[in-house]
């Protein structure tokens, strides 16, 4: 009986106590009521342990853990090893569960394999404005979730072009990820959950898209989320892609299907430096600062001289001849 079923829902938190107040609400709302909530306090220096244990009190399902400061996919770690439940739901201390989520997530996976990951449609709403929702991150009215289910070279293949969906929207059987060792990379500052459902995929997990409007996950934008976003999409994807070659390579996968991969994950990583290096300001420390982080140094020097030739080329067009 599928009611029987402990979902764990991991919370990393830091300096998020002004928004936890709602997200545990909104737990308490959820039609299925067979869950554990593991706040994990991120070394937080606001009021988050404070509003934490104020707003659990007297409901035994959410349990409290203070760490030092470990960033994001460090904080998910730890709640992966605390966590009891039977699946997983990963949930950001900003944001919602639509209240039939679980319950939905839970019946279709209740008599398939422990290797099926279930996903669901997301929407954006800003801070202040629960109801007005957009399908993307720039309220644009852009579709970019990948309604998709299958496993393999298929999955693999649209993974190399982005993320699948945003961290809250999977359930996951917590026996897989434990039986094949699965845990955030914690020497990346971002793209982390994109990085981890890959290796999902590389050890055998299928997507099952859930196609339900009364399961979905709601993201909140605001100031905070808005600088994390542009930090991200900047340089978060040259680190990442580089530790992407280094899993292809070491999978069990074919030997043309892997070439294949590498190959389209090595030429968006080449776009992507090329954008930076020729349309950054390569006079500025900061920048040059975060391209050397997000590269090696052989890279590095070949794309800043790259750079250079570009924008001396660029300039001497805009010269007018005497």
């Amino acid at each position: 009986m599928f009611k029987n079923k402990l979902i764990s829902i991991i919370i990393p938190s830091y300096n998020y106590g002004r928004f936890l107040p709602q997200t545990i609400s909104n737990l308490k709302e959820q039609s299925y009521p067979n869950w554990e909530a593991i706040i994990i306090d991120d070394g937080s220096t606001d009021n988050t342990e404070e509003v934490a244990l104020r707003s659990i009190a007297g409901d035994e399902r959410f349990k409290y853990e203070r760490i030092k400061n470990k960033g994001n996919a460090g904080a998910r770690n730890i709640g992966l090893d605390l966590a009891k439940g039977d699946y997983i739901q990963f949930l950001d201390a900003d944001d919602f569960l639509s209240q039939r989520k679980l319950e939905f997530q839970l019946k279709e996976l209740n008599h398939k394999k422990e290797n099926v990951i279930s996903y669901t449609n997301n929407v954006y709403f800003k801070d202040g404005k629960p109801d007005n929702h957009y399908p993307d991150f720039n309220m644009q009215g852009f579709e970019w979730i990948p309604k998709i289910s299958g496993q393999g070279h298929k999955v693999l293949n649209t993974l190399m072009n982005n993320n699948f969906a945003v961290i809250s929207s999977p359930l996951i059987s917590h026996v897989f990820l434990k039986e094949n060792k699965i845990k955030f990379p914690e020497n990346l500052g971002s793209k982390v959950d994109w990085i981890f459902w890959i290796e999902c995929v590389l050890s055998g997990a299928s997507l099952e898209y859930l196609d339900n409007p009364e399961a979905i996950t709601l993201i909140r934008r605001h100031d905070q989320s808005i600088t994390v976003k542009s930090n991200v999409s900047k340089f978060g994807e040259i680190h990442a892609r580089t530790l992407i070659h280094e899993k292809l390579v070491k999978a069990k996968l074919g030997k043309e299907e892997r070439q294949a991969l590498v190959n389209e994950n090595n030429l968006r990583k080449t776009l992507l430096l090329k954008n930076h290096f020729y349309h950054s300001s390569l006079s500025s420390f900061e920048t040059l600062a975060s391209l050397f982080k997000n590269t090696d140094i052989i890279t590095f020097t070949k794309y800043f001289f790259k750079g250079l030739n570009f924008k001396r080329k660029q300039h001497s067009k805009r010269i007018p001849l005497d």
